[in-house]
């Protein structure tokens, strides 16, 4: 994974729009504010490589979150903690595997 890798992220929905009152637009504004600004390279991790099933692995996460956006509020909260389980899985065998 690099800047230059082709792995391409599918765009997520914009989120629901909401109707707001002047002030608490205002308000989020003025709370929204920030003086200092992060660089472009702040949270750029370091070049490096994963295997395919990681790659595959995060893809079906990805492709899970995205259907869970779509679907009604208790079928999001079990595929959002399903998501979580696999890698809660993944965390706990692969190292086992690996020994």
């Amino acid at each position: 994974i690099s800047p230059e890798s082709k792995l391409r992220l599918p765009k997520l929905p914009p989120p629901s729009s909401e109707v707001k009152t002047k002030q608490e637009v205002m308000k989020e504004e003025v709370s929204m504010e920030n003086s200092k600004q992060l660089s472009a390279c702040s949270l750029r991790l370091p070049t490096c490589r994963i295997s395919e099933s990681v790659q595959q692995l995060m893809e079906l996460a990805v492709n899970t979150l995205c259907e869970a956006v779509g679907s009604s509020t208790q079928c999001a909260l079990q595929l959002f903690f399903t998501v979580r389980n696999i890698f809660q899985l993944f965390y706990d065998v692969v190292p086992t595997y690996h020994k």
